[in-house]
């Protein structure tokens, strides 16, 4: 029984100490802050994967700061700070977050598209202890900001595009389809920014 008890004990010590090694590597990442806008730092960032690779990255930024490994140490960066932070997850899918305070947002925003039009996705803690999530969408082009959330947000999204795409009669058309799927609406967002680089 003394020898089971030594036995348990050093697997349970053991293991915690394995995880943790492999958890502070984090995912390398290329992180631009505010304070310094012309140099890139390569870092190691923390991201959260309860569930394998089914994960909502943006999540783990929701609380206004995202914890790193820099030199052996594990330390955290209010989002207000960073201006870039881009990344491949563990699913192979580059990602990319910023802070832009014309979002009025107090955490990162994730960069869905970028170009002559933008859009982010933030997503915010709301409710008792933040137990609850709220995604909110924004629009961007040439400084006007707009802000999409709740249940017709997708129908205020093709909405503003098309106002937004006036210079692309074509495209407008195609947003006037009040089926797209949202991959699609997206692909044409991309569309319209290829004409435009």
């Amino acid at each position: 029984m003394r020898n089971f008890l030594i036995l348990f004990l050093l697997s349970t010590s053991i293991i915690p100490s394995y995880s943790q090694k492999a958890n502070e590597k984090g995912d390398r990442a290329k992180l631009v802050l505010h304070s310094m806008p012309t140099d890139t730092l390569m870092v190691n960032v923390k991201n959260a994967y309860p569930f394998g690779l089914n994960f909502d990255v943006a999540s783990s930024y929701a609380a206004g700061k995202v914890w790193f490994f820099e030199n052996g140490k594990r330390i955290n960066r209010k989002s207000k700070e960073i201006k870039y932070l881009e990344f491949t997850d563990k699913q192979g899918k580059l990602r990319r977050y910023t802070y832009d305070s014309l979002l009025k947002m107090k955490n990162l925003s994730e960069v869905v598209i970028s170009g002559k039009i933008n859009l982010y996705l933030n997503i915010q803690l709301t409710g008792v202890l933040n137990s609850s999530r709220n995604a909110v969408r924004f629009l961007e082009k040439d400084g006007e900001i707009v802000a999409l959330s709740g249940f017709n947000s997708q129908k205020k999204l093709r909405e503003k595009l098309i106002d937004f795409m006036k210079d692309q009669p074509y495209l407008q058309e195609k947003l006037d389809n009040k089926n797209l799927e949202d991959e699609e609406v997206l692909s044409i967002i991309r569309k319209y920014n290829t004409l435009y680089k």
